[in-house]
C-alpha cells in the first residue's frame, strides 16, 4: 500500500571458528590481500596449532605490508571473537 510504512525486527546470529579462519585466510591469499606465500602458511600453522594470540601479532604485524588493511580487520576481528568465547 502506497504511504503505509512497516517495521520489522529480525535478530540473526553471526560466528566463527578456526575452520573459517583458515578458509579466509586461504582465500585472502588467493586474491593477494595477503601477498606473500611464507605468511600465508605461517598464519594457516598457527591456526592448525591454535594460537590465536600469536596469529593475531603477525596479522597486525603485516598490515599494509603483505597483509591488506580490510583482510587484516576480518582476520583480527574473528579471531579476538574466538578469543573471547574461550
Amino acid at each position: 500500500m502506497v504511504g503505509n510504512q512497516v517495521s520489522k525486527t529480525v535478530q540473526f546470529e553471526t560466528g566463527t571458528s578456526i575452520d573459517s579462519l583458515q578458509a579466509l585466510v586461504k582465500y585472502f591469499a588467493s586474491n593477494k590481500e595477503i601477498d606473500n606465500t611464507g605468511i600465508a602458511n605461517s598464519l594457516q600453522a598457527k591456526l592448525k596449532n591454535n594460537n590465536l594470540n600469536s596469529f593475531v601479532h603477525e596479522v597486525q604485524a603485516q598490515i599494509r605490508k603483505h597483509i591488506s588493511s580490510e583482510a587484516a580487520e576480518y582476520l583480527r576481528r574473528d579471531a579476538q571473537y574466538i578469543l573471547v568465547q574461550k
